[in-house]
């Protein structure tokens, strides 16, 4: 699988469990990987491992701490960058909870063409 693939099918997957779940992961006003009633956020879904001392903080951290490798799925932790922009869009699209599906869909398109524009990427938007 090709990098823009990869990064594809990372979107496609986020987009689909946030149509799916049709709410931000969110506790007391703060976007959470996972929150109290059970929902993930966009950087969630790759987490394997779940540990609580793991939020207030960005994907890519979590990433570049080599003891949480094992935790989160390897395409994700390749692509960190990326799932923290994915994190950003869920953030961003959190706060307006009762647009939270219609933000989060046009924040994903516009960072998504984006990031192909930034980086020469082909990655596709989620349907």
């Amino acid at each position: 699988m090709t990098q823009n693939e990869e990064m594809s099918m990372l979107a496609q997957r986020v987009y689909t469990h946030i149509v799916n779940q049709g709410q931000a992961s969110m506790n007391d006003d703060r976007c959470e990987y996972l929150a109290d009633d059970g929902s993930k956020c966009a950087a969630g879904i790759f987490i394997t491992d779940y540990d609580s001392s793991m939020e207030g903080n960005l994907f890519k951290d979590l990433c570049e701490l080599s003891i949480n490798s094992s935790k989160i799925e390897p395409v994700a932790y390749k692509h960190s960058r990326f799932v923290t922009m994915l994190q950003s869009v869920h953030d961003s699209a959190a706060h307006d909870a009762n647009d939270f599906i219609i933000r989060f869909k046009e924040y994903l398109i516009r960072w998504i063409n984006n990031w192909n524009e930034k980086y020469g990427t082909d990655v596709k938007i989620p349907e």
